[in-house]
């Protein structure tokens, strides 16, 4: 007599991956630091010595780095 074929239970579906265990997930706080860093130097030498404008660009290019980031990582990690 044949063996009936075992199924997966609908419960239980595979986990899907961590996005931390990713190695290249790790890009993405280099690239917000060094896009901060940007921010700022290019906010300073734009406008001056303004603590304001020295925060506004810090905070963008913070953003920009970290979108910057994500996108890199992503297309590393496609396979």
């Amino acid at each position: 007599m044949s063996q009936p074929k075992k199924r997966k239970h609908p419960h239980h579906t595979d986990t899907p991956k961590q996005r931390g265990n990713n190695i290249y997930y790790r890009i993405i706080p280099v690239a917000v630091f060094i896009f901060f860093l940007f921010g700022i130097g290019i906010t300073f030498f734009a406008v001056g010595n303004d603590i304001n404008w020295l925060i506004v660009g810090a905070v963008i290019g913070s953003a920009c780095g970290f979108l910057f980031g994500y996108q890199v990582a992503k297309g590393l990690s496609k396979k």
